[in-house]
């Protein structure tokens, strides 16, 4: 069934097998689920490493919609989804 697929979440996996997880379901992926946390000045997530996720969502032809997810450590939500939104323009677009 071409309208079945997943939800893919670039967070929630299994201790070590985040990576693994990602490179097995991409291509089924027809949305995605970016889940942030830290921060840091620049930008940059400290938790997981979001922009390799996102380069692979790209390269394996992923055309679904992106989701963001932000569970702000020091940000409030407003602004953690903000840089979350920044953080995958910058990986991507």
């Amino acid at each position: 069934m071409p309208e079945l697929g997943l939800l893919l979440d670039s967070w929630n996996w299994a201790h070590g097998k985040q990576a693994e997880g990602w490179l097995k379901c991409a291509k089924y992926a027809k949305v995605i689920h970016v889940k942030t946390f830290n921060f840091t000045e620049n930008g940059e997530e400290l938790t997981q490493n979001i922009p390799a996720f996102c380069r692979l969502m790209k390269k394996s032809g992923f055309q679904g919609a992106w989701g963001v997810e932000s569970v702000p450590h020091a940000d409030g939500e407003i602004e953690a989804a903000r840089k979350s939104i920044e953080l995958i323009k910058h990986s991507v677009f």
